[in-house]
């Protein structure tokens, strides 16, 4: 896949369509031009959404978390290229897998990482990328101390907003999404592409709204920093 970034901005103006929404999903992005009602439906005219979506940046290479500290953001996306042996992997990989829910400094939680022996009915490459992804998301929001869970199928929820940041990896699927704005004719959902890294900064007003599908759900990391 070729280096792309991208954002979307659902409360902006848009183009109108014929009948339907067009949307572009390189990797864990949405950006969307809905139908206009009325008589500015022509195709090319524009017309106002008034969405209250997130605002979302995605890109394909890792200066994209140079964007985290922008305030007009909800989200980042590090829609990363993972190495073909971890779709082989999540391929063999039969959830679900064991809830793990941790707490504490980035030192203590990655030794239990590596030292649960339930984290061994997971792929060696996934509990490796968790630990990576926890020192990550620490660094970037400059504290050590941290909570995390990684769950598959039913066990996966939805954590409550807070703490300086959060992080969320869905590995080998996208049963995983975000509401990307309610459309003109309807509500709008996005899923996040497999291996990608969010990274939602702590805000006041959440305009994020995260959902699940846990009947196709495979393991999902869930992390927030204190």
């Amino acid at each position: 896949m070729g280096v792309f970034a991208i954002e979307s901005w659902p409360d902006h103006e848009g183009i109108g369509l014929d009948d339907h929404a067009a949307g572009l999903t390189p990797m864990g992005a949405t950006l969307t031009a809905e139908r206009a009602p009325g008589p500015y439906a022509a195709r090319g005219r524009f017309f106002r959404e008034r969405a209250n979506g997130p605002h979302v940046r995605a890109g394909g290479l890792e200066d994209t978390l140079a964007h985290l500290p922008r305030q007009d953001l909800d989200m980042v996306i590090w829609a990363r290229t993972p190495p073909g042996s971890w779709a082989d992997a999540m391929r063999c990989f039969s959830p679900p897998g064991p809830t793990l829910r941790l707490k504490g400094t980035i030192e203590t939680v990655s030794q239990a990482i590596r030292d649960l022996p339930q984290a061994r009915a997971y792929p060696d490459f996934l509990m490796e990328d968790v630990v990576q992804s926890a020192s990550l998301a620490a660094a970037l929001s400059g504290s050590n101390r941290l909570s995390l869970s990684l769950a598959c199928g039913s066990e996966v929820g939805i954590p409550e907003p807070g703490g300086r940041m959060s992080l969320l990896c869905a590995y080998g699927h996208d049963a995983v999404g975000w509401e990307s704005g309610p459309a003109l004719s309807g509500g709008q959902s996005t899923g996040f592409a497999p291996f990608s890294l969010a990274f939602i900064p702590g805000r006041e007003e959440a305009r994020l709204h995260l959902s699940v599908d846990h009947s196709r759900c495979g393991p999902v990391l869930f992390l927030r920093v204190e």
